[in-house]
């Protein structure tokens, strides 16, 4: 049986739509506050939920990005005023499934409300199959074996244990979300909510409004209480990405927040306590900027409690593979290609190269070259030259070297295949360029390139 949540404060409206929807065989939960139905929405199975955008104690739109940000499943209708369209329509952007103006007919709310059910179904029957054939994409998995990845493994054992803040360092595109994510899986807190912003994206202005919130009247725009992320993460944890980039002014507050767990909504006089567990994350170094004034030694030393350091990927060794393996099974069953493995002369460029934007880097290269390939085995040929300028000499005498069953003419033919193929990557596939850079005819190039074929090399 389906259920439906009610968040607004209009009696008589709500009285009438919940008459309307349990005739209809709906199970029908009503809430005057958005606050009232954030502490059930975990233990109810809601379906789909009708949502004022005007209510007593915050802001539905504000109520909806929650929702977003915590990943639930729940297709939201936004209840507008008469002519309120460019609130509604930032609500469709947000995710939500549709909009109404009041005053609305009752029999198009519940064709409405059925045709989202049936959509509903329809996606959550393609989501499962898809995640039957190749898994989910949100998957929290560390991959690696390397030592410095054990260690990181270690570390987050220990840390998860307790409630004590987190600060993790690392180069952008290593994967500093990924671990706090895993930290928070295996706390106390895993089934309580997981809150991430990223303090470089939000103006300096906004960012304190969007942690702490503000009261009514507290500036000209005001005219709402709206509740900030960290009141609407108790009991879980809230991810700081990026912490080197919060405004200096806005510091204090958080450090007192880290001291007592209280603080106070913008134009608040009150005190509120939360218990919320903080984990940062930075690709800076945090001593030097306190040496340099723009970062508080006294927050750097209340963040910096149980430090974590997540490698670069150029310092992993053979997790290098096992990486770039396991986003080759992921993609290939994702978009359907049968793309099966790499080159050894592949793995040694992924070996060689420097990878500066590191694991990112890596998914997102498997994913284009996996998206681009016609065989089930990538060859180094595939690679973008743009990226992988790799040593010619270090790749034809490995490969040469790995057969001693090799005659000579097969080893001058695989040596000069080489040098053409390090010629496309240079000259990123463009084979009159190629052949310049070999000194040799366009013409002579395609009837070499089709020798090797015709000869299976």
């Amino acid at each position: 049986m389906k259920s439906i949540a009610i968040v607004d404060d209009e009696k008589l409206l709500v009285s009438t739509l919940k008459d309307l929807f349990e005739d209809e065989g709906y199970i029908v939960h009503t809430f005057e506050r958005g606050k009232d139905f954030l502490g059930r929405v975990n233990d109810l199975d809601i379906d789909i939920l009708l949502l004022d955008l005007k209510l007593p104690d915050c802001f539905g739109i504000d109520l909806l990005k929650y929702i977003k940000t915590q990943n639930i499943d729940i297709v939201t209708i936004v209840i507008t005023a008469h002519g309120d369209v460019s609130s509604a329509i930032n609500a469709i952007k947000l995710g939500a499934y549709d909009f109404v103006s009041k005053p609305f007919d009752l029999d198009e709310m519940l064709m409405l409300i059925n045709r989202a059910i049936d959509e509903q179904k329809l996606k959550n029957e393609v989501t499962i199959l898809r995640e039957r054939i190749y898994g989910h994409p949100d998957d929290i998995k560390i991959i690696g074996e390397s030592e410095s990845i054990l260690k990181l493994l270690d570390d987050i054992e220990n840390v998860a244990k307790t409630d004590s803040n987190v600060l993790i360092y690392g180069e952008s595109g290593t994967g500093k979300e990924l671990v706090a994510q895993y930290i928070h899986r295996k706390s106390k807190r895993t089934n309580e909510s997981f809150i991430d912003i990223n303090c470089a994206t939000i103006a300096e202005n906004l960012l304190e409004v969007e942690l702490f919130g503000y009261e009514k009247g507290a500036f000209t725009d005001a005219k709402m209480k709206k509740i900030g992320l960290i009141e609407l993460c108790d009991g879980g944890t809230l991810f700081l990405d990026e912490i080197a980039e919060m405004p200096i002014l806005l510091q204090p507050k958080l450090l007192r927040f880290l001291e007592n767990k209280k603080f106070r909504r913008v134009g608040g006089n009150n005190d509120i306590q939360v218990d919320v567990r903080i984990i940062a994350a930075t690709n800076k170094d945090l001593g030097q900027l306190v040496e340099e004034g723009v970062f508080r030694k006294d927050l750097y030393f209340r963040l910096n409690v149980f430090p974590i350091y997540v490698p670069p990927l150029r310092d992993r060794g053979n997790d290098i593979i096992l990486l770039a393996e396991h986003f080759l099974n992921y993609y290939s069953k994702k978009f359907g290609k049968k793309v099966y493995n790499f080159t050894k002369a592949v793995k040694q460029s992924f070996l060689d190269y420097h990878w500066p934007g590191n694991v990112r880097e890596l998914k997102n290269l498997i994913e284009r070259l996996v998206i681009l390939s016609k065989k089930e085995v990538v060859d180094i040929e595939d690679l973008p030259g743009d990226i992988f300028s790799v040593k010619s000499e270090k790749r034809i005498k490995e490969r040469i070297s790995s057969d001693k069953n090799l005659d000579l003419d097969t080893k001058v033919l695989l040596f000069e295949k080489e040098l053409i193929i390090d010629a496309l990557i240079k000259a990123k596939g463009n084979k009159s360029e190629a052949a310049k850079l070999l000194g040799i005819s366009r013409y002579a190039l395609l009837r070499k390139i089709k020798k090797y074929e015709e000869l299976g090399l």
